[in-house]
């Protein structure tokens, strides 16, 4: 699940249940990331190498837990990753002395994702497997293909902008927008979130849980704190009851 930030990313983490879930924390601030949700107990941990991520992703931090948890894999590319590709001697490279990866250095830092997320996967078969990114907007270059389009996804390093996404049975592209509770008066005005779980052009996003041709989460499907629409168990309840009523 990818968003720009402020959208809400680690708030929806927070519709997980506490006591089944275990979240490695990789983004910036208190709790390195976790301050919206700091209240409701859940465990995590805070790496500091790459191999502590690692450790997390074959199951060896939490053991016991449900769902496993990643917020937000941006962060962890643009640290710990970006840390561990640039450990590896090249010559001939005055940037990396700076802590800056050049062009080898980003494909480093792809395949060590890349790797990572499938062991996240692939160690876990019978847990949740949720991670969080920011978005990304990414241009065609002049070196691209004419009618190359422009796309939103997640925000990563070289191919896993694309690569990332085609690992998980469902990617979704959190959003806000600003509508009126009453279109005759504006100060109703508030902000309503929304996941994008489809493909529409130009947007990464995707749902595998299908019936015949039909998707079993909306277009759009809200996400409302107060009446818990497009939370985690309601997500996951109406995909099961999509299966069960087939």
């Amino acid at each position: 699940m990818y968003a720009l930030a402020g959208s809400g990313k680690t708030t929806w983490v927070g519709t997980l249940p506490p006591k089944d879930t275990g979240i490695c924390a990789c983004d910036t601030g208190t709790g390195s990331g976790l301050l919206p949700i700091v209240d409701q107990g859940f465990d995590y941990f805070e790496p500091t190498k790459l191999i502590e991520v690692e450790d997390f992703a074959k199951g060896k931090v939490f053991p016991d837990k449900k769902v496993l948890v990643i917020d937000n894999l941006s962060t962890l590319a643009r640290t710990l990753i970006k840390d561990a590709a640039l450990a590896i001697p090249i010559s001939g490279s005055a940037s990396r002395a700076l802590g800056v990866p050049d062009l080898k250095d980003y494909g480093t830092m792809a395949e060590l994702t890349r790797r990572l997320l499938l062991n996240l996967i692939n160690c876990n078969p019978d847990k949740h497997i949720l991670v969080t990114a920011h978005e990304k907007y990414d241009r065609p270059s002049p070196d691209d293909a004419p009618g190359t389009e422009s796309l939103v996804g997640p925000e990563l390093a070289g191919q896993m902008f694309l690569a990332a996404p085609s690992l998980f049975d469902f990617v979704l592209r959190l959003r806000t927008r600003s509508l009126l509770r009453n279109p005759a008066d504006a100060k109703s005005r508030y902000s309503q979130r929304f996941f994008q779980t489809n493909q529409l052009p130009g947007v990464i996003a995707k749902c595998r849980a299908m019936v015949g041709k039909k998707a079993l989460l909306d277009q759009e499907e809200i996400f409302d704190l107060e009446t818990g629409a497009g939370s985690f168990p309601f997500l996951l309840n109406k995909i099961v009851a999509g299966y069960q009523a087939t």
